[in-house]
């Protein structure tokens, strides 16, 4: 029963979406929520107050709260879209499917926003019902435009066995998701005089490498994160939307990257809470030559042959790099390095880590949270990649079913003690959160790791007769 349950969803079908969408219900209903400090109302006097709000005027206090409410239901229409419509091919019935959508998303934006009159900690306002209907109607029409080309796209993606192949798709995903990821949360503007205000208040920088940093380490960690976000663009300008057994030209795929490492960073001056830095084209365009770089030399058919010939030199080459690569986020989540041991500040630090999930993200920006996760989940990728290539699949399939769960317990153990260490630490912030998020791309590394690095080929451990 449970693996023909996790077959159906691997195999991106309704009950794939289906579980999408009860999981996003769910994470939106614990991101309105959080910090659950309820207070008993009376119904009666619940229902008075949101008919004051819903028959209220509309007030937008924050530009960037109302795209993020817009963001966060997109998902959600398209997720129940998919569950109502995939593999199904009758336009009569998409658009009553689509209205059933559009319908429930207006409910359970209603709902939600119902549901937090009863936490204080939370402000309840028309604006972020209507922004949350509406962004329910874009998934659903987003589905409507997209949805089945997609679902055919991820359903080879999944299914892809040729390691060219697939790798093109990884780092076509990776260059879709990140190019988005730096527009949000799409608090966009056209008008001169609000540009003009973002350029007087220092978010417009032309002058390269004159943000003011908190210190000369800070400065650093951002110049090496953003060589490192941007190198799986270079390496895509090579190798993605190139004929089989082929790729692009360094200088060719440099100039790709660069353009769109370009056009990232204009589209930031447009984005109202988003810092539009030539310095970030600068280090953009290092991170992208890196990555023409790697992709060229590791896709020679030398290389590869070499590294098909010997996948022990890769796991060792693992193994190696696993605890630098450690190092480096603890060294990047421990500075500035001012460890203390007393009584209140440990006592502090550990309120802190076993405190609710999310809310820390709560207590910041939107804007905050969203680079924050981000963040943490692109620091644990290299991780899992690496513990992937460390100890490579078994030759039985209950071998590399044990793997997966080892590697994904010892990953999470790793980055709690990460989250651990900075219990001493009075300038840090630790949240088992953090890990739960690394956990993320730490998982998303390891199945990288299994697609892309040689393997034995796995045998059923059931013996057949002779």
């Amino acid at each position: 029963m449970t693996s023909r349950l996790l077959s159906a969803i691997a195999h991106w079908g309704r009950v794939t979406y289906a579980v999408l969408a009860l999981l996003y219900a769910l994470f939106v209903v614990y991101g309105s929520l959080v910090p659950f400090d309820f207070e008993r109302l009376h119904p009666a006097e619940a229902v008075s107050l949101f008919r004051d709000v819903v028959s209220g005027p509309v007030r937008i206090d924050s530009r960037t709260d109302l795209a993020v409410n817009f963001l966060l239901f997109i998902p959600f229409g398209y997720f129940l879209m998919a569950t109502l419509r995939t593999d199904a091919r009758s336009r009569a019935v998409d658009a009553v499917a689509a209205v059933v959508t559009m319908a429930v998303g207006v409910v359970f934006a209603f709902s939600i926003e119902f549901a937090q009159l009863f936490f204080p900690s939370r402000v309840v306002a028309l604006s972020d019902m209507l922004a949350e209907s509406v962004g329910g109607v874009a998934g659903t029409v987003a589905w409507l435009a997209v949805g089945r080309e997609l679902t055919t796209w991820l359903r080879g993606f999944s299914g892809e066995r040729e390691r060219p192949a697939l790798l093109q798709r990884v780092l076509l995903l990776y260059s879709a998701l990140f190019v988005a990821s730096q527009t949000m949360p799409l608090d966009l503007t056209v008008s001169l005089g609000e540009l003009a205000h973002k350029y007087r208040r220092g978010a417009i920088i032309l002058r390269p490498f004159s943000f003011a940093h908190a210190s000369w380490s800070a400065a650093m960690w951002d110049y090496v994160g953003d060589i490192a976000l941007n190198a799986p663009l270079g390496a895509a300008a090579v190798l993605a939307w190139t004929t089989p057994g082929r790729r692009r030209h360094p200088l060719k795929a440099f100039a790709l990257a660069v353009s769109v490492v370009g056009l990232i960073e204009f589209g930031q001056v447009f984005v109202m809470s988003r810092y539009a830095d030539v310095t970030d084209v600068i280090t953009g365009s290092v991170g992208a030559a890196l990555g023409v770089v790697v992709a060229s030399v590791l896709s020679s058919r030398p290389v590869l042959v070499h590294v098909g010939r010997r996948p022990e030199r890769l796991a060792l080459l693992g193994r190696l790099l696993t605890p630098v690569w450690l190092g480096i986020m603890a060294a990047y989540h421990w500075a500035p390095y001012n460890f203390s041991i007393t009584p209140a500040q440990v006592t502090e630090g550990m309120h802190r880590l076993l405190q609710i999930p999310f809310v820390s993200y709560y207590l910041g920006t939107e804007f905050n949270a969203f680079t924050e996760m981000a963040r943490k989940s692109a620091l644990a990728l290299p991780l899992g990649i690496l513990l992937g290539a460390a100890w490579p699949v078994a030759s039985t399939v209950t071998g590399a079913r044990l793997r997966r769960v080892a590697l994904a317990l010892f990953g999470f153990a790793l980055l709690c003690g990460i989250e651990v260490g900075q219990v001493f630490l009075p300038t840090r912030y630790p949240d088992l959160t953090d890990a739960c998020i690394g956990e993320v791309g730490l998982l998303m590394g390891v199945w990288i790791a299994g697609m892309l690095t040689p393997q034995r080929s796995q045998k059923s451990e059931v013996r057949t007769q002779n």
